[in-house]
């Protein structure tokens, strides 16, 4: 889609791609309204989201027929009434793209969005089948593949389990490094090294994800003398204590639930 519409359907687009294929089956072939579709869109986001966030899901009128435009001019719906009050239906390929759209993401940030999208493919799979066999006359044996593929839970869980797998990972190297990291400065501090001997040292040992971007060193020139022995020594810590740590215990105990629901 052209710029996804705007950036609160690119926020959102897995509730607004689950409302186009939820408006379509209901209407039964009689086409879907635009009020259908953004009715459906609160509904699932008021599922998910606990936060204040929900309200920044409140849609426009607008914003729902640019989207349901941009499906039509991509071949993906067609608009099948002329009047005030415009019908749509999705095309096959268009069911086929939404859903593909939905587990498309190779990692869902947000647990709840990827639960959301757990829980529509595995329990509406067979209705999104059905309707994409009704919609053509024939079904060929490498569309069937393609849509059951595309509509498999479980290799969509076991995606975001390994991808959360890899992110704890992350964070464990994360935290190593900030401990080593203290201990090396503490000991080469101890050694009577100057601020730019240490973190020299440091950034040869123990370099920092953004270092192809900006070393460590040069990153230090422009943070006061009065604070570098700290930010070396103590202030890896703190962050390791206060956010990386807290964060893969949060993580460790997601992937406790992706395991759970396999």
């Amino acid at each position: 889609m052209t710029n996804r519409t705007n950036a609160l359907f690119g926020r959102n687009e897995v509730f607004i791609l689950a409302a186009a294929i939820g408006a379509h089956a209901h209407a039964k072939g009689e086409g879907f309204r635009q009020r259908d579709v953004k009715f459906l869109v609160e509904l699932f986001a008021n599922w998910v989201e606990h936060t204040l966030e929900f309200k920044s899901l409140m849609l426009q009128n607008t914003q729902v027929a640019r989207y349901l435009a941009e499906l039509v001019t991509e071949g993906f719906a067609r608009r099948i009434s002329r009047n005030n009050m415009p019908l749509y239906r999705l095309t096959r390929v268009g069911l086929i793209e939404l859903a593909d759209r939905m587990i498309s993401p190779d990692y869902y940030e947000r647990p709840e969005r990827f639960l959301f999208v757990y829980h529509f493919i595995k329990h509406y799979k067979e209705r999104i089948a059905a309707l994409v066999k009704s919609e053509g006359t024939q079904f060929p044996p490498a569309l069937d593949l393609e849509l059951k593929s595309i509509l498999n839970e479980q290799a969509l869980l076991d995606r975001q389990i390994k991808n959360t797998e890899q992110e704890i990972e992350r964070l464990n190297i994360r935290i190593s490094s900030a401990f080593e990291t203290s201990k090396l400065s503490a000991a080469m501090y101890k050694k009577g090294l100057t601020d730019e001997q240490v973190v020299q040292m440091v950034d040869q040992k123990h370099p920092y994800e953004l270092s192809s971007q900006r070393t460590l060193s040069e990153l230090f020139k422009d943070i006061p003398e009065s604070v570098r022995r700290w930010e070396l020594e103590t202030g890896t810590l703190k962050r390791a204590d206060e956010m990386w740590l807290p964060s893969r215990n949060l993580m460790m105990s997601y992937l406790k639930i992706l395991r759970g629901l396999g």
